[in-house]
């Protein structure tokens, strides 16, 4: 069959995977197997994770802002979903909007990095396509007592296993540039995996499915400056949010570049050039003897980075044959150099920064002779013992040291030196965890969270056949008793807001590290050098004039914001009833979007753009998430602005590459008008730049049409969504601006 473009043929092979993986035929058995184990993997980490802090944190924050939790799935307060288009969040009763959902069950199932990975791409695919699918697939009927899915099992399982191969295909075509150069891979593709994922969902075409992927284009996110916080897991329940926004505005009739995919498209922009973009990955499995990459995904032993998993398993070995930790008097692994790369972090100052530390790992299982979610929590990672042998840790990397292998050689003070050798970890593709492993893992995560026996009933859900009652048997298995209806929370006004706490659990980060003191920056590339620092910013944004020349030109500012703001509210009056604002209210009114001031700056900036000319994407973005929280903004505004600049003035090759470098400055300026709105103190407003640095995006080739309407609209959105998560204490990366893979790394050459 001839296709007019390399998208087409990529979405009708992911339309034609999605109807066949799941009806059982030999052929895709194997591929099937591989589905269902990655679902019940992600449903057992999902579980796990959904009553931490940062889950907590976004449901908060949904709550305020409309389309929030219900117990019983009723009501339609502002924002919120009507009862046939709620979603789900595994381990929780009740329901959520859509957007919500998607949102709180992405970060849920990638927080505590217990998930999964693709060791060739380094991609976790099942946590952005379980929130994807989990987030549509119910349906509350209008007869009492008759509930049902959406789909059947088929449907489900399909747009599961599709969306997952295909942001794993996408993965393979820009590795390893994309992931080399400091991108979070796991939500820069998993917004196409669930674009697909969702588009199978709505029984989308080829073509709605390729609209799809163009308007997901303008969504991506993730830097790996924010590993180490709650924002790293938060970008795959971005990934599932921004690709439902993308297929269900596509299934609307909104559409961008015929051939995203294609020479010249997306992949060529993220991967930092077309000669590093393999295009033939887009059709066909990287490796020989399997159709499919997802029968590559494995499954993780300990909760931390993949990378530090073989040395972590000759600690755990070497644990039998050492006396005690404290005799041991030092310690050298050999391994590859990721390890070093991803997980070098010496002294980690919570358990969320220790899943980024390999000594940590290699101490615990030296220590405990396990390192499971307790060695991996707040108290272990402040042991005084921990820190001495992490102390002792060298590690050395080898480029001859295959990534899934590792020697760790420990001397001790009064016995022979032990060695261990492991040339696979568990886990790998060469020794994958049997299905009793997985479902010893499994039960572990869930039996603290829904009793014993649980993980049974969810495999056996998961692997039942796919008819008509899959997926409410699936949510059944997955989930509590409904709660008592919570009172919804008043969207939040000026000034600064307390912290929210979820349920203490191991592994999840404290609210406090928002207010801790920024360590002293890594070393940032010569890119950044003359760039200005997140310091620099904050010093800006809040430092008021101290002299009479310095008030002078800040009540110039504010003059010149205020002439600003008058043209861009002309603006949004004339173009308010334009396409693509309609298009976002309209999405709106399905949950796929959440109502209050985040919506209200989705709207208000692509409008401004489509009714005048003479608005630029900057100003129309940090305009609209000043304006959003109040009329009173004209000194934010001009905060927002200078902030702006200066970061634009950091990002000299950004637009040589394809990027939009005035949208990607202004999330950061409209992040911090809209923190100055809320009264967000130094600490607050720092974690706000960092969660929307981790989403600043935006493409060059859109920018006049109605996809940079789009991109500019969500960057305010995103502004706006940072500063509330900030305000409730989500956490985010220290320096994200002129950290080692910071925003300013990621768009230099």
């Amino acid at each position: 069959m001839h296709f007019d473009s390399v998208t087409m043929e990529f979405c009708e092979a992911m339309r034609n995977a999605s109807r066949q993986i799941p009806t059982g035929h030999p052929d895709y058995a194997r591929v099937s197997a591989a589905a269902r184990r990655t679902l019940f993997n992600v449903l057992g980490t999902a579980i796990s994770a959904a009553g931490s802090d940062a889950v907590t944190i976004v449901r908060g924050v949904g709550g305020q802002a409309g389309g929030g939790q219900r117990a019983g799935g009723q009501g339609t307060g502002e924002g919120e979903a009507t009862t046939a288009d709620r979603g789900v969040i595994p381990g929780l009763a009740g329901t959520a909007g859509p957007y919500w959902a998607a949102l709180a069950t992405g970060t849920a199932a990638h927080l505590d990095d217990f998930d999964d990975t693709h060791l060739a791409t380094v991609i976790h695919p099942g946590a952005s396509i379980l929130a994807t699918v989990l987030a549509s697939a119910l349906v509350t009927p209008a007869v009492p007592g008759a509930g049902h899915a959406s789909v059947s099992g088929d449907v489900f399982l399909g747009a599961f296993a599709a969306g997952c191969e295909a942001q794993l295909r996408i993965g393979n075509a820009i590795s390893p540039a994309h992931y080399d150069h400091g991108w979070h891979i796991t939500g820069t593709c998993g917004v196409f995996g669930a674009a697909v994922a969702e588009s199978v969902l709505l029984g989308l075409g080829a073509g709605h499915m390729a609209s799809a992927l163009s308007l997901a284009a303008v969504m991506t996110v993730g830097q790996r400056e924010a590993f180490g916080s709650m924002t790293k897991p938060l970008h795959a329940g971005k990934a599932a949010a921004n690709g439902i926004l993308a297929a269900r505005l596509a299934s609307a009739g909104l559409s961008g570049p015929a051939d995203p995919l294609g020479p010249g498209g997306v992949l060529d922009v993220l991967a930092g050039g077309a000669e590093h973009v393999d295009r033939s990955a887009l059709l066909e499995a990287s490796a020989g003897g399997h159709d499919w990459e997802l029968e590559l995904n494995t499954f993780k032993t300990y909760p931390c980075g993949v990378v530090a998993h073989p040395a972590m398993d000759a600690a755990i070995e070497a644990f039998a044959r050492i006396p005690g930790s404290p005799a041991i008097t030092g310690v050298a692994v050999t391994c590859n150099p990721l390890v070093v790369e991803l997980m070098g972090l010496v002294h980690p100052d919570s358990g969320l920064r220790a899943r980024f530390s390999a000594r940590h790992g290699i101490a615990a299982g030296l220590r405990y002779g396990r390192a499971g979610l307790a060695e991996f929590s707040d108290v272990v990672a402040a042991d005084p013992e921990m820190t001495r042998l992490r102390d002792l840790i060298s590690l050395d990397p080898d480029p001859g040291c295959s990534r899934d292998a590792a020697v760790l050689r420990v001397t001790l003070a009064a016995a022979e030196p032990v060695e261990v050798r492991v040339a696979h970890t568990r886990g790998s593709t060469v020794r994958p965890l049997t299905d009793a492993d997985l479902l010893d893992k499994v039960d572990q995560l869930v039996t603290p969270v829904l009793g014993a026996s649980a993980a049974a009933r969810i495999r056996d859900a998961v692997n039942a056949p796919p008819g008509m009652s899959y997926v409410m048997d699936l949510l059944a298995a997955a989930r509590p008793e409904p709660e008592p209806e919570p009172e919804p929370e008043p969207e939040a006004g000026p000034g600064p807001g307390a912290a929210v706490s979820g349920t203490a659990r191991a592994g999840a980060a404290s609210a406090v590290f928002a207010d801790a003191p920024a360590p002293a920056p890594a070393d940032p590339p010569a890119a950044a050098d003359a760039a200005a620092t997140t310091d620099a910013v904050l010093a800006l944004a809040l430092a008021p004039p101290a002299l009479a020349d310095e008030m002078l030109v800040a009540d110039r500012a504010t003059g010149t914001a205020k002439d600003a703001l008058s043209l861009f509210n002309d603006a949004v009056t004339a173009g308010e009833r334009a396409r693509v604002p309609q298009a976002v209210e309209w999405a709106a009114r399905r949950g796929v979007l959440p109502g209050g001031h985040g919506l209200t700056a989705f709207v208000r900036a692509a409008a401004a753009l489509a009714g005048s000319a003479e608005i630029d994407a900057g100003t129309a973005v940090v305009c609209a998430a000043a304006t959003a929280l109040g009329e009173n903004c004209a000194e934010a505004v001009a905060a927002g602005a200078a902030v702006s600049d200066l970061v634009a003035a950091g990002l000299p090759d950004a637009r040589a590459q394809g990027w939009s470098a005035e949208v990607v400055a202004a999330v950061i300026g409209g992040c911090v008008a809209a923190g100055l709105m809320l009264g967000l103190p130094e600490p607050r407003l720092r974690a706000a730049i960092g969660i929307a640095a981790t989403q600043a995006a935006g493409l060059r080739s859109a920018e006049g049409t109605d996809l940079g309407q789009l991109q500019a609209g969500k960057a305010a959105f995103n502004a706006v969504e940072a500063a509330l998560l900030a305000q409730r204490g989500f956490t985010s990366s220290p320096q994200p601006l002129e950290g080692r893979r910071g925003l300013y790394a990621l768009f230099a050459r």
